[in-house]
């Protein structure tokens, strides 16, 4: 007699072939997988002799496959194991199902082993699977004996549970026992339990396994069936059919029955949400009642204080008018966060936002070191604790700033203000920067001047020779010296970026001339001017340079030919406008309270724009705003607008709530160290059906009507030359106002004098 084979061998033999055939396979790992699913000595050995018959198994099974085999290929396939193909059932080609049963063509599962050994009936007489005494299943399921009355429906039906009492329920009338959800935590009943436990219908996911057709390793659609392999969701498409709904040909759900349905047209459960009162999608029904989609996340997201315990928690019940949290009404729904512990959304794995956005934070900073660079840990610290964490996952994942951030990360080199202006100008550069500096990891600068080096230099790029040496030391000694030198330098970048444009066209249009600067001659200067738009006026700057140092001659730049604004609205439509912005609730603060400044004191949208919440002050039981050094005044209505402006929380935008300033704007942009944008302003208020230009100009001119053009230049923050110009629109001449007011108090005071003599 041969003696047996040892085990050891055995097992070794079976791993070594394993890993011969399955390509990047660790024998570790092998053991591991073939160590939960084979513990038997026989079964090893009848997994040895079938590879030794089919070397090819793994990939190809053969006939007949050890019951061992087909376990231990499916714990490979689940493990993520390549080149495995699990053994399916021979009649039906499924691969998902016990094949315990073995037929002449091989291994089956339970439904196809019935269908093979269907005889008779002994009821109903019919060549059928036979499921018990002789019985196929309808009549197994209608006879006597196997029957009982229901005691809610009271049909006589197949037993499905035995109550206490004695009483029986049938399967439709049997309510299945309610398990709380691990992934989104319904209490509803459990379609599978897994191993971090039990799973509703709606979270349930199948195991990722092989695509019979695209052969990647992803979660099944369609199961095999009819000769028909695996499909994953790409390679399954449902029968075209005509939707018995819509009557459109297209891909429908039960396409084999009378009435086909598309997706657009399924039917879905409705009903008054517990939360909001409306009529919508039922997305889970909690103790207080259904809840929409919206209600759900928002409720989720926003834990506070239980009336009944204390404790922070999503309040989805009610009990006697009052909300409270799910464990005081006996249900064990608290959405804790696996790794924290903290109530509220949970968005991967059972975790918080903010866990989520820790991991992958951390993920995309680290640096070649294997550590968060230093450099940008105070960022990775502010996006951790914003208020708003969920936003920033799908920021992190699309976002060309974080992609910024992670090459920065691998470079692990000092990031300064030089370092970024040394990148091509782009949105992503200029949100990074705004970034570290909300984060404190560079110090604040004037955005709107600084950027305008690394933007010359891509204008001047493609620019002669010639004009670069004239314009790149105009620029930089010039203009930005000059405008870094005013009191308030925050609207100067347009000012700059303007007189830069000109001085290039004047040069490039004496090129075309073949000539050069100091060919230029004050006819030719007031050509120029002429043949195109009153802009060209802006080379003033540039011709007052080129003088300077002699590069022309004694030219002088003519006095621009000015016409009264044009665009105005009447008076009575401004009145309305201002009407709306004090008692329109639907237009947001924001865009009331700049509205109003514009319509009542005629004041630019880019001064308002730039006022900060120190420029308004409160003293001595009346509003003020700072405009230039000087106190405007607010009336009662406008002074209770504006400062709930000043003390209203900045909008809650990606990066404007990381941090506070020392001196926040009144009117916040997208970042703390910007203000709301120009264009925004204007686009927003013309939505709400503001025209702010034309409004502008029809309130200044009213106030010129009526103030002296000093007035009207502390009033508005303009310059007296801008005032006295809007006073002779007005039609009013003050100097002879005064004139005539001096002449007639000296004649006053000779007629007293006359009087007393």
């Amino acid at each position: 007699m041969t003696r047996p084979e040892p085990l050891e061998h055995v097992r070794q033999r079976v791993i070594d072939h394993l890993a011969e055939v399955i390509r990047g396979a660790d024998r570790q790992r092998l053991l591991e997988v073939a160590g939960d699913v084979v513990a038997r000595g026989e079964d090893w050995r009848a997994i040895g002799r079938h590879l030794r018959e089919f070397p090819d198994a793994v990939a190809r099974p053969g006939h007949p496959v050890p019951l061992a085999f087909v376990r231990l290929a499916r714990a490979l396939t689940a493990a993520g194991f390549p080149d495995v193909t699990p053994p399916a059932c021979a009649r039906c080609g499924r691969t998902t199902v016990a094949l315990r049963a073995v037929t002449p063509e091989g291994r089956v599962c339970g439904r196809c082993y019935m269908q093979h050994h269907a005889r008779a009936c002994a009821g109903c007489g019919r060549t059928a699977p036979i499921v018990a005494r002789g019985l196929c299943g309808p009549c197994y399921n209608a006879d006597p004996a196997t029957t009982k009355i229901c005691a809610a429906c009271g049909r006589r039906r197949r037993a499905a549970a035995k109550l206490p009492d004695g009483s029986y329920h049938c399967q439709h009338c049997y309510a299945r026992p309610h398990h709380v959800c691990v992934t989104c935590g319904d209490n509803a009943p459990a379609h599978a339990q897994t191993d971090d436990g039990p799973v509703c219908r709606g979270c349930y996911r199948s195991p990722k396994r092989p695509c019979g057709r695209c052969g990647r390793i992803v979660r099944i659609s369609k199961r095999a069936a009819d000769g028909h392999p695996d499909l994953c969701n790409s390679c399954h498409q449902s029968p075209l059919a005509q939707c018995a709904s819509c009557g459109r040909v297209r891909p429908c759900r039960y396409a084999n029955t009378r009435k086909p349905i598309c997706k657009t047209c399924a039917p879905v459960a409705r009903a008054v949400c517990a939360g909001c009162s409306r009529t919508k999608q039922v997305h889970a029904r909690w103790p207080m009642g259904p809840v929409c989609v919206t209600c759900y996340s928002r409720i989720r997201a926003t834990p506070v204080p239980c009336t009944a315990c204390g404790t922070p928690r999503p309040l989805i019940a009610v009990c006697n008018g009052n909300r409270i949290c799910g464990p005081c009404v006996g249900v064990d729904l608290v959405y804790a966060c696996q790794q924290c512990g903290r109530s509220g959304d949970l968005v991967e794995a059972g975790r918080c936002a903010r866990c989520v956005l820790s991991e992958r934070l951390t993920d995309l900073l680290t640096g070649p070191r294997g550590a968060v660079s230093p450099h940008l840990e105070p960022v990775r610290i502010a996006l951790i604790t914003s208020d708003r964490p969920r936003s920033l996952l799908p920021w992190l994942r699309h976002s060309a700033t974080a992609r910024l951030m992670a090459s920065l990360a691998q470079a692990n080199q000092p990031i300064t203000h030089d370092a970024l202006d040394a990148l091509p100008p782009r949105p992503a550069v200029h949100n990074l920067r705004e970034l570290l500096i909300v984060a404190g990891v560079l110090p604040a600068r004037n955005e709107d001047l600084d950027r305008i080096p690394a933007w010359l230099t891509q204008l001047l790029a493609d620019a002669p020779h010639h004009h670069r040496n004239l314009v790149s030391p105009f620029a930089h000694w010039h203009l930005l010296r000059r405008a870094r030198r005013r009191a308030r330098p925050d609207g100067a970048a347009p000012f700059v970026r303007s007189r830069i444009r000109r001085s290039l066209d004047i040069l490039s249009w004496l090129d075309g001339h073949g000539l050069s600067l100091d060919q230029l001659t004050q006819e030719m200067l007031e050509r120029w001017l002429a043949e195109g738009t009153t802009t060209r006026y802006n080379a003033d700057a540039f011709i007052a340079w080129a003088r300077s140092r002699r590069l022309i001659g004694d030219l002088r730049m003519p006095n621009r030919i000015t016409t009264g604004p044009e665009r105005f609205v009447k008076e009575d439509d401004r009145v309305a406008d201002l009407r709306r912005c004090l008692a329109e609730a639907a237009i947001p603060l924001e865009l009331r309270v700049a509205g109003i400044l514009v319509l009542l004191f005629g004041l630019l949208a880019s001064r308002v724009r730039q006022l900060r919440k120190s420029d308004v002050i409160d003293r001595a039981g009346t509003t003020m705003l700072i405009i230039d050094g000087h106190e405007l005044h607010l009336p009662p209505r406008v002074a209770e607008l504006v400062r709930q402006q000043r003390d209203s929380d900045e909008p809650l935008y990606r990066l404007n709530r990381l941090a506070r300033t020392a001196n926040p704007w009144l009117f916040p942009g997208r970042s703390t160290t910007r203000p709301i944008a120009r264009s925004y302003l204007d686009h927003s208020l013309a939505t709400h059906g503001i025209r702010i230009l034309d409004n502008r100009n029809t309130a200044r001119l009213a106030l010129a009507a009526e103030l002296p053009a000093s007035v009207l230049a502390a009033l508005t923050g303009t310059s007296i030359g801008n005032a006295t110009q809007w006073t002779n629109w007005a039609k009013r001449d003050w100097t002879k106002y005064i004139a005539e007011h001096a002449a007639a108090g000296g004649q006053r005071r000779a007629e007293r004098s006359t009087w007393r003599g």
